[in-house]
């Protein structure tokens, strides 16, 4: 797909992002109201996970007009090169910039900062498709049929660590 500016978008969670800013997930759950944070098209930045390209994308941005406060990464990957690439940079996290990544694997929380992020329900996702592939083999084994797609819906949740600028893990 590419937008009027020329620029091409082609990752699927870049598309969906672009139409539901990552904000409308994070600033309920933190207390900020949705009017309150503006949506900037122009600090969306589509990247791999390479740390080169996640440098220039990101020396881009904070080079911008607009200096992002904060900075989303899609997957694991990516978010890992994000804090690289800032430390890197000596940009303070979160002081200068939060970071928030997708999908809480196991070392988010023992990287310094521990990194804020966006948890899906891995056992529950498992659980589903195991249930759908089961039932389809039990389907075979009867008369032929025609498969439809599934559609399960998660929900994921927040995992407020101190890479976003504050923790609850620090009242305990």
């Amino acid at each position: 797909m590419t937008t009027e500016s020329g620029t091409t978008f082609s990752n699927p969670m870049f598309k969906f992002l672009r139409k539901l800013p990552p904000f409308r997930w994070f600033a309920p759950a933190c207390g900020v109201p949705m009017n309150v944070i503006p949506f900037c098209p122009e600090l969306l930045a589509e990247t791999g996970s390479g740390e080169a390209e996640v440098r220039e994308k990101l020396a881009a941005l904070l080079a911008g007009n607009v200096r992002p406060t904060a900075v989303f990464g899609a997957n694991n990957l990516i978010t890992m090169a994000i804090m690289k690439v800032l430390k890197k940079m000596a940009v303070a996290i979160p002081r200068d910039m939060a970071v928030i990544g997708f999908d809480d694997w196991d070392w988010a929380e023992l990287i310094d900062p521990p990194v804020t992020v966006v948890a899906q329900p891995t056992y529950d996702i498992g659980l589903k498709a195991a249930e759908l592939l089961l039932g389809r083999i039990k389907a075979k084994k009867g008369k032929k049929r025609l498969y439809r797609p599934a559609l399960a819906v998660f929900e994921p949740s927040i995992i407020v660590r101190k890479s976003c600028g504050f923790s609850s893990q620090e009242e305990k």
